[in-house]
C-alpha cells in the first residue's frame, strides 16, 4: 500500500496502482473515481459527498461506509480481495467506463443542460 497524496503526473501514478482506495470522509464528486475509471483503474471508495454519482449502480456495492466511522476495516478487506480477481475488476471497469460515457460526456451534459433550460422557459 502506498500513500500518494497530490501526484504531478496522474496518469503515470494511476499506471502503478492495482486497486485504487479513497477512503475519504468528505468528497465532492469524487472525480478521482472518473480519472480511475478512464485510465482502467478499479476503485474502492468512502459513500461520502458525491461519490455515489460517479459509481455505475451496479458497482455500488464498492462503496462504503468510511472505516474511520465504524472501526472496522473487513469489508474494505473484502472488496479487495474481490477486485484482485482480473476478471472482476476488469467488468468492473468496463461498466465504469460506460457510465462515465452516459453520465459525463461533454456533449450529452450540454445537452441535457440546453433541454432543462429550454423545460425551464416555456413554463
Amino acid at each position: 500500500m502506498d500513500w500518494r497524496g497530490g501526484v504531478d503526473d496522474p496518469v503515470a501514478a494511476f499506471s502503478t496502482i492495482g486497486i485504487l482506495l479513497v477512503p475519504s470522509l468528505a468528497e465532492g464528486l469524487g472525480l478521482v473515481l472518473l480519472e480511475a475509471a478512464v485510465l482502467g483503474v478499479p476503485a474502492i471508495a468512502s459513500d461520502v459527498g458525491g461519490t455515489s454519482e460517479t459509481v455505475h449502480p451496479q458497482n455500488r456495492h464498492l462503496l462504503l461506509v468510511p472505516a474511520e466511522r465504524r472501526n472496522d476495516t473487513t469489508e474494505w478487506a473484502w472488496r479487495i480481495r474481490a477486485l484482485s480477481d482480473r476478471s472482476t475488476a476488469e467488468h468492473v471497469v468496463a461498466l465504469q467506463r460506460w457510465w462515465i460515457r452516459e453520465k459525463f460526456d461533454p456533449q450529452a451534459l450540454v445537452e441535457m443542460l440546453i433541454a432543462t433550460m429550454e423545460e425551464v422557459s416555456c413554463r
